[in-house]
Order: C-alpha cells, then sequence, then structure tokens
C-alpha cells in the first residue's frame, strides 16, 4: 500500500503534468482563443471585425460600431469546430530512479481531440442617433479534447474540458460625425476539469497503462474585466475600428483527485488561468455599391504568462514553466452583393502560435495557422436573414516537447511527439431587426 504522503507528493508534482489548462487550445484560433461570435464575421476569416457594422456582430468584436447600426438587431449562432490533431510518438521515454530511458508502453499514436460546439447571442442597437446599447454572449476561449487511456502521451494529458463564457452589457456614443467611443463590461466564467495518467513505477513489468494512477483536477471562477473601442470613419465607405481587450487573471478554485495503487486522496487545490490583453484593428472600405473589401490585425500580450503555479490544501506549491511570447494574427477579406437577398463573402487568415518548441505540450499542440474561409447569407423576409460559414485550417507538423517528473522512484517522463493538426469550423447562423 502507497503511504498518504507518497499520494499527496503525486498529487503535487502530478498537477504539474495538468495545471496546462491555463495554455491550452482550441484549434480555431491561435493559443487557446475563438474568435467565433459572428457566422457573418467567420466567413471572411474575421477581416474587418472591429469596423465592419453590417450586423450586430459589431457588439462583442467593438462596441463602438453599434452607433452605426441602423436599427436594433438580435443574432444567435453556433458553430462545429472540428480539428483532427493526430500525434506520433518520436521517442517518448521514462527514467526511473535514474535507470533509463525506457521507452512507453501503450499506443503509439494519439488523437484527442473531437469535434466540438460554440456559439454566441447578442441583442442592441441605437436608442437616438448618438447613443446605443447591447448585450452579447460568446465564448472568447475554449478546449475539449480526450486521448484513449493508452495513448503514450498518457502521462502529459488525457482529458481537457476548459470553457470561457463571457457576459457583456455595452454601450456606444457617438462623438461626431466621424468618431464614435464604445465600451463593455466582461462578467466571465471560466471552468475547467482535466486529467492525465500517473506512472506507477512500482508494477514489477515497468509502468503501462494497467497499473497507471490517474490525477484529475476541477476548477471553476469568476471575473470581471473590460473591453474598450473607437469607431472612425473619416470618410464615406471606410470604417477603421480600434479595441482593447483587458488581461484578466482568473483564480481558480476546486479539487484534485488522484488515483494511485488503488488508492484515492482528494484535497482543495488553486491555480490561475491568465488571459492575455488583445488589441484589435480593422479596416473596411465599401470599394462599390456591391463589393467591400476588409482587413484585420490582432496582437495578443502572452509574453507575462512565464509559468504556471498551483496551490494545494497541504501547503505545496509547484510550478511548471510555459514561457510564451506575444503573437499576432492578421486576415484580409471580402464581400460581395449578388442582387437584394444574397451576400457571399471569403477571405485568409494567419495566426501566429505564441508556444515555443521546448515547452509545447499534448494538450496545446499549437503551430502557426493559416486559414481559408468562404460564407453566404441570405435575407429571408423584412426582418429576418440566416448566415452560413465554413473555415479550413491547413495542414501544418509540429513537435511536441513536454517534461514532466513524478515523486516515486524520481519517475521523469519526456513526452516527445510529431503533431499534424488541421480543423474545418462549420457555422450557422440567425439575425433579426426590430
Amino acid at each position: 500500500m502507497i503511504s498518504s504522503s507518497a499520494i499527496r507528493a503525486a498529487v503535487a508534482f502530478g498537477t504539474i503534468g495538468i495545471t496546462g489548462f491555463a495554455l491550452n487550445t482550441s484549434v480555431s484560433a491561435a493559443a487557446f482563443q475563438l474568435n467565433e461570435q459572428s457566422v457573418m464575421a467567420s466567413g471572411r476569416a474575421f477581416a474587418g471585425s472591429t469596423a465592419a457594422t453590417d450586423d450586430a456582430g459589431i457588439i462583442a468584436y467593438n462596441p463602438a460600431g453599434m452607433t452605426e447600426l441602423k436599427q436594433g438587431q438580435a443574432g444567435i449562432g453556433g458553430y462545429i469546430i472540428d480539428p483532427h490533431v493526430p500525434l506520433d510518438n518520436d521517442g517518448s521515454s521514462m527514467t526511473v530512479g535514474g535507470v533509463g530511458p525506457f521507452p512507453l508502453a501503450g499506443n503509439q499514436r494519439a488523437q484527442g481531440f473531437k469535434a466540438q460546439p460554440t456559439g454566441y447571442a447578442y441583442v442592441g442597437g441605437p436608442l437616438t442617433r448618438d447613443f446605443a446599447l447591447g448585450l452579447s454572449v460568446t465564448v472568447p476561449f475554449g478546449l475539449k479534447n480526450n486521448y484513449d487511456s493508452d495513448a503514450f502521451s498518457r502521462y502529459d494529458s488525457l482529458k481537457t474540458k476548459l470553457t470561457v463564457i463571457d457576459i457583456a452589457p455595452s454601450a456606444a456614443f457617438r462623438v461626431n460625425n466621424m468618431v464614435s467611443l464604445g465600451g463593455s463590461i466582461i462578467v466571465e466564467r471560466a471552468d475547467a476539469t482535466l486529467t492525465n495518467a500517473l506512472p506507477n513505477p512500482l508494477d514489477p513489468s515497468g509502468p503501462n497503462p494497467a497499473s497507471d494512477g490517474l490525477l484529475s483536477l476541477s476548477a471553476d471562477n469568476w471575473k470581471v474585466g473590460f473591453l474598450v473601442g473607437v469607431h472612425v470613419r473619416p470618410v464615406e465607405g471606410l470604417d477603421i475600428g480600434l479595441t482593447y481587450r483587458n488581461r484578466m487573471t482568473h483564480h481558480l478554485s476546486g479539487d484534485a483527485d488522484t488515483t494511485f495503487a488503488g488508492t484515492t486522496a482528494t484535497q482543495d487545490a488553486k491555480s490561475r488561468l491568465a488571459l492575455p490583453e488583445v488589441y484589435a484593428l480593422g479596416l473596411s472600405y465599401q470599394l462599390t455599391p456591391s463589393v467591400k473589401l476588409l482587413a484585420g490585425a490582432q496582437y495578443f500580450g502572452w509574453d507575462r504568462f512565464k509559468e504556471i503555479s498551483v496551490d494545494l490544501a497541504d501547503g505545496t506549491t509547484v510550478a511548471t514553466t510555459e514561457d510564451f511570447r506575444n503573437s499576432w494574427g492578421a486576415s484580409v477579406g471580402a464581400d460581395v452583393k449578388l442582387g437584394q437577398r444574397f451576400s457571399l463573402r471569403g477571405g485568409l487568415q494567419y495566426d501566429k502560435t505564441p508556444t515555443r518548441d521546448a515547452f509545447r505540450s499534448t494538450r496545446m499542440p499549437d503551430p502557426n495557422r493559416l486559414w481559408a474561409a468562404a460564407g453566404l447569407s441570405y435575407i429571408l423576409s423584412n426582418h429576418w436573414a440566416v448566415d452560413v460559414s465554413y473555415s479550413h485550417m491547413f495542414k501544418k507538423s509540429t513537435d511536441v516537447n513536454r517534461d514532466n517528473d513524478f515523486p516515486t522512484l524520481a519517475t521523469t517522463v519526456e513526452t516527445r511527439a510529431d503533431a499534424h493538426p488541421s480543423s474545418n469550423v462549420f457555422g450557422l447562423g440567425l439575425r433579426a431587426t426590430f
């Protein structure tokens, strides 16, 4: 029987292997950001999303643009994010008590990412010519993956579920015929559930899936932040939007459960989920009555994300280095009206990952990404319209490098893998004017 002190040590050091939830990503945008807050915007690869005021998705991207809405609008939309991220073992190994390294037992190919939904809702519009109010509910960050229990990557991660939901009341004020200012108060909930396997080097046959332990962490938190923006129309047909979203740090509280050698222990756990500040610039230019050109750029302040620390109830504090760097993304797109009811759109987007080769994990096998997008809108009536979109992230290979230390017999696991992520995103939205 393993002693209670060994159980506590397994919790403490094993938590290093799963606290990467603060870094993990969906495969919709770089790091774990989700841009999917308007199906119209996603159909043009989010180009000009802080400037274009052709739907009330502007409430979420840049509330200052609400002053340009002609009437009240409401919208709801849903997405299916369908990633494919196969991981091939590239020399993963384990060292026990200074002896080794030994190759890891288990399935040598892992695919933990499955199709996952996300969505949004908004309502808003002008109260007067110079003042507008709105409300949006969005999912700006999120991740879901689940590797098989015998995957070679199991000591780094097994299951991850991270959901960040924003509820954001917004207001906008027109300063003059050229400039509008706006802002949102963001009430945000972060919820995470994560598990990873624990190696059992006391097994005479060596660590293997049959004798592995299991570590699970569940934690959540509420936080309040803000987004501010400016919308400028210097000449008719040209719109410029600039926004700033503040950095937010969630102090997550929950439980850490460990099952090891037939014994289970539970204790309180606290950690941090650091979300970056985001700067976004958008341009929208009405080239002809039927053709609109758009461009956009985002900058993410990830560089403060140097490590993750976890505090456990027994007084143990553990930390793991992540060493994120600042990252950016850029996009271009176009929107074309075809008659009175149809609109077509398309775009390209590039996202640079904030991860570094030396610390990349199986929870976030995140490469630099190139996306292509297309979309269609159809006006059903004077008050209703439907939008559809499709985005594809082209396959890009990247390396996974993660070292995890476990206390039992000074066990070290080096997870090394080749990842080949790609993704498809399908969107469907419904808009109403009133």
